[in-house]
């Protein structure tokens, strides 16, 4: 692929992974992640990717995001062969299509809560008042205004992953990427991210995948797919979903 990285949804699966295989070098030996896995996402559905450790979960959304190639099958997202993306092309892919959420924040430590949310839109030249009224308005979404000037170690952990799912969301992506969001939160704080995803999703019709350890995250998502040992081992895809 040549040129700026395009994105048109279409009607039907909007993320579309079919026999994908990510092998790991380890020494002498190889770590098979995932195993053939198949998987279509509709545009708009908030679908939580649940297993332990070493399941395959993060390996399927760094995949997704265009982080790791794969050893056999292929990623798509809307019409982008993202399996095919050059190393300069999946940075434009993460930069203008995918928002991404992650465990420990990301956060740049030495830029105010504004400047954080801006970020992703300075990278393509974005300046001046427009800039900074659409920053606004995300952060009085997040109702977290009156916090924009403050620094990110002035802030809570709930405060910081709102942050940065504002920042995530600043580029109006057409696909959340969630990266155990709720990690390093309690319980009252991660319900609330939990909620905050399950709503923009709805709003914004915005395909959004959580993956995570925690069981508790389900009730959120409109579909569940277990992965244990690299396979998909059960999906609660009954297309209900679909008339919330």
């Amino acid at each position: 692929m040549s040129g700026p990285v395009p994105l048109r949804a279409e009607i039907g699966s909007f993320v579309e992974v079919v026999g994908l295989e990510v092998i790991y070098p380890l020494g002498s030996r190889h770590i098979q992640a995932l195993t053939g896995i198949d998987l279509q996402v509709p545009q708009g559905q908030f679908l939580c990717v649940r297993g332990k450790s070493g399941s395959g979960k993060s390996t399927l959304l760094h995949a997704l995001a265009g982080l790791r190639k794969p050893t056999a099958g292929r990623v798509r997202v809307g019409d982008i062969e993202v399996h095919e993306l050059s190393a300069r092309h999946a940075a434009l892919y993460r930069r203008r299509v995918v928002g991404i959420v992650f465990q420990f924040f990301n956060l740049l430590p030495m830029l105010t809560v504004a400047q954080n949310v801006a970020f992703p839109l300075s990278l393509d030249g974005a300046r001046g008042a427009a800039l900074d009224e659409k920053v606004d308005e995300l952060l009085a979404d997040f109702a977290m205004l009156d916090r924009r000037d403050n620094y990110p170690d002035q802030l809570s952990g709930g405060e910081m992953q709102r942050i940065a799912i504002a920042r995530a969301l600043a580029i109006h992506p057409d696909l959340i990427l969630a990266d155990e969001p709720t990690g390093n939160l309690d319980s009252a704080a991660g319900n609330q991210i939990w909620l905050l995803l399950q709503e923009l999703c709805r709003k914004r019709r915005v395909t959004t995948i959580m993956v995570t350890h925690d069981a508790d995250a389900t009730a959120y998502a409109d579909r569940v797919v277990v992965l244990e040992d690299g396979e998909i081992v059960e999906d609660t895809d009954d297309r209900s979903w679909d008339s919330v």
